[in-house]
């Protein structure tokens, strides 16, 4: 069985915004436009590990989700 970081790998972005911060986040397209966008965010000592029933459960349903990710990102 493969852990979360393996199942949902290819959904990890980073992104860098003006001020120089590094944001390490989940992105999961929706299966459809109507679906509506879910934002999760977590602190330390928190990771995006810990929101994985939750990933698993709306990604099953075609819901966009974000997950900003403590561990790489911009504190």
């Amino acid at each position: 069985m493969s852990t979360f970081k393996e199942q949902y790998a290819k959904h990890y972005r980073d992104t860098k915004v003006s001020r120089g911060y590094n944001y390490h986040f989940i992105a999961i397209e929706p299966a459809a436009a109507d679906k509506p966008t879910l934002l999760f965010l977590h602190g330390f000592p928190s990771h995006s590990n810990d929101w994985h029933y939750q990933v698993t459960h709306y990604h099953a349903k075609g819901v966009l989700f974000v997950c900003l990710c403590f561990g790489t990102s911009a504190e």
